[in-house]
């Protein structure tokens, strides 16, 4: 069956041009792909409104089919132009109807063609995995769950908002969204989480600008939810990054307590603290790294979100195949190590220490728990799905573990690790 795309049903050849354009600038740059997507659109005052929409669509699903666009397009008799590679993944990977695109028939049978002879290409080619990735996921989680892992990896990742419990609830969060011609709904699992029925520039809505909601993918809820903060305590957030575990985990603490974000990036950490002023959040305390030594001991609750590979977040970030290698998995698993270690410190005796990460992987995930836990037997592993229980999710196991394919979140992995009273 063929479709037409849902935000422009006959895009010009100038609009398949940029798409095609956009593409071939993020291969070829170092710069994170969100990066080279802002850069474009502000270089390109021609597009407007769905045509920035599709152009942008286009290109993230052409990274994520990356090495089959290339295996199609070295199948053709010609080099392609920029708005041919556009067409040619539209019309193999999106079914489009070639009859919509500004292309002859004998280009149109050309470019199906070229597609059909990336069926029988290597799983590399076909799921956009590298070959050592593809045997890891069989090996750790069956061929099945390893083949709908890599279906999931291609498709459009939803955009997932997390209702900033200070300022609204979720549902006064889609009656405002609604009022500015915006679609939303709750997610199935977080009970903060709402996800857009249609794309939609969220950061120049008035809810926005209220502080009413952040963007967060449900599985990183999902994290924050199994930390089990409760008001009034004392919580760390070890590996801060952007902020959106902080935010949700001061929502949680419904703006009582303290809440420590430690961040080495001092842009990231301004970011942060200004993020926090838009929510109203005034529990959270910004610092480097150099606070964690007079925690020592302090910590209800420590969250460890450590630096990972990002095989979890592959749909959002598709470049991240194109580099990874074995080699970067196994230092990744070293510093994890390290970093776990290190944060322990500051649970005080009875408190909760939880390990997450967005990876897949089980030498980044439960092995760094194990080696954790062989050497610090003052911690112990608890139940990570009474504690998401107790906030109304309904994720059993011993472990939090969530993927694009079985639950439709981002992958992520969670260890609640409890320390014994004295």
């Amino acid at each position: 069956m063929t479709i037409a795309h849902p935000l422009l049903t006959r895009p010009t050849a100038r609009i398949l041009d940029a798409a095609g354009a956009l593409f071939l600038q993020g291969i070829r740059t170092r710069a994170p792909l969100d990066a080279t997507v802002a850069r474009f659109l502000r270089a390109r005052h021609d597009l407007r409104g769905a045509e920035r929409g599709f152009v942008v669509d286009v290109a993230q699903g052409m990274w994520r089919a990356r090495r089959r666009v290339e295996h199609a397009a070295g199948a053709l008799h010609d080099e392609p132009t920029r708005g041919a590679l556009a067409c040619l993944f539209l019309v193999g990977a999106r079914a489009v109807d070639a009859a919509t695109l500004p292309i002859d028939p004998a280009g149109a049978r050309a470019l199906i063609g070229a597609w059909r002879v990336t069926d029988g290409a290597p799983a590399e080619v076909r799921t956009g995995l590298p070959s050592w990735l593809c045997a890891r996921l069989v090996d750790e989680r069956g061929a099945e769950a390893a083949a709908a892992l890599c279906a999931a990896f291609a498709d459009t990742p939803p955009t997932t908002l997390r209702a900033n419990r200070l300022r609204a609830d979720p549902d006064a969060v889609v009656r405002a969204l609604a009022i500015e011609g915006i679609a939303a709904k709750r997610t199935s699992r977080s009970p903060d989480g709402l996800v857009l029925e249609a794309r939609a520039d969220l950061f120049v809505t008035r809810a926005f600008a209220d502080g009413m909601f952040e963007v967060q993918d449900e599985g990183s809820q999902l994290v924050s939810l199994a930390c089990g903060v409760a008001p009034g305590t004392t919580v760390v957030d070890g590996c801060a990054g952007a902020g959106g575990k902080s935010l949700h985990l001061a929502a949680l603490m419904r703006g009582t307590g303290t809440l420590y974000a430690l961040e080495p990036n001092e842009r990231r950490r301004h970011d942060l603290s200004r993020r926090a002023a838009r929510a109203g959040v005034h529990n959270l305390r910004v610092g480097a790294l150099d606070r964690q030594a007079r925690l020592k001991d302090r910590a209800d609750v420590v969250l460890v979100d450590a630096p990972c590979s990002g095989t979890g977040v592959l749909r959002r970030n598709p470049d991240i195949t194109w580099t990874l290698t074995p080699d970067d998995v196994a230092r990744l698993a070293g510093q994890q190590r390290d970093i776990l270690q290190g944060y322990a410190t500051l649970v005080r005796p009875a408190g909760r220490l939880v390990y997450a990460t967005c990876s897949l992987l089980a030498e980044e995930n439960e092995a760094v728990v194990d080696w954790f836990l062989a050497r610090h037997p003052d911690f112990s592993v608890g139940d990570a799905g009474a504690v998401l229980a107790s906030a109304g999710v309904d994720l059993p196991g011993r472990f939090l573990s969530v993927d694009p394919a079985r639950h439709g979140t981002d992958g992520f992995f969670a260890a609640v690790l409890q320390r014994a009273a004295r």
